[in-house]
């Protein structure tokens, strides 16, 4: 039998590829703020399917309790297994930003640069992977996770003009003003790592025991009822 983590390294290099050409080749940018923009905005879609593996993986096999047993030292192991996924997610926007000059024989620009491009496209593209993998921490539910990153993609699409540092989207409203929510998000971010590296390292289970606890908590007269039949 293969390593599964090979077979999901494997899988994740060929969703990364193939985001890559699909991304290349489905939009027309005729400038390098085209670039930046469909970056932004399409690669959060890319991290919001990938990143569940990074505390789900296993889940489907029944293999949760095992690895939650035999991981010393859990919140290390998450951290370190996310900035590696992180790394991943920059190399992507690099690989693509140096397809798509040598490609189309335009360069970056003031304002538009390489770095400008990969800190705007990781921050929109971890806010919402975040979102993602904070319920799935909770839920341990894949699909419940994929709903919720989704809808919060799509809420701030609609609302991209919104000067919210929750709005992952403040690049492509204004390129000019994104500096002036980058260190807010940034702090929001590794908030809520930290929170996310924290839930993790307790018992699969944990986030459906605190629901359970909390609707143990509410007034009877709160909680939901049977009907007789």
């Amino acid at each position: 039998m293969g390593n599964p983590l090979n077979a999901l390294s494997v899988r994740k290099m060929v969703l990364a590829i193939s985001f890559a050409i699909i991304f290349l080749a489905a939009f027309n940018m005729p400038s390098v703020l085209d670039l930046a923009n469909n970056l932004v905005l399409y690669l959060p879609l890319y991290v919001l399917i990938s990143i569940p593996d990074a505390v789900l993986y296993g889940e489907e096999e029944n293999m949760h309790e095992i690895k939650f047993i035999h991981l010393k030292h859990k919140m290390r192991e998450f951290l370190t297994q996310l900035g590696i996924v992180v790394l991943g997610y920059i190399l992507i926007v690099l690989a693509i930003s140096g397809a798509y000059v040598l490609i189309s024989g335009e360069g970056f620009r003031q304002g538009v640069t390489l770095g400008v491009i990969t800190i705007n496209a990781l921050t929109s593209a971890m806010m919402v992977g975040l979102v993602t993998l904070l319920t799935a921490v909770l839920t341990r539910n894949r699909s419940l996770s994929y709903t919720v990153g989704f809808a919060y993609w799509i809420y701030w699409n609609l609302n991209s003009g919104s000067a919210s540092p929750m709005n992952p989207f403040t690049f492509i409203a204004d390129p000019n003003e994104w500096s002036s929510t980058i260190g807010m998000q940034v702090a929001l971010l590794a908030l809520l790592t930290v929170v996310i590296a924290y839930l993790n390292s307790k018992t699969p289970y944990f986030g459906k025991e605190t629901l359970n606890k909390l609707k143990l908590k509410m007034p009877s007269s709160w909680r939901p009822t049977a009907k007789a039949s």
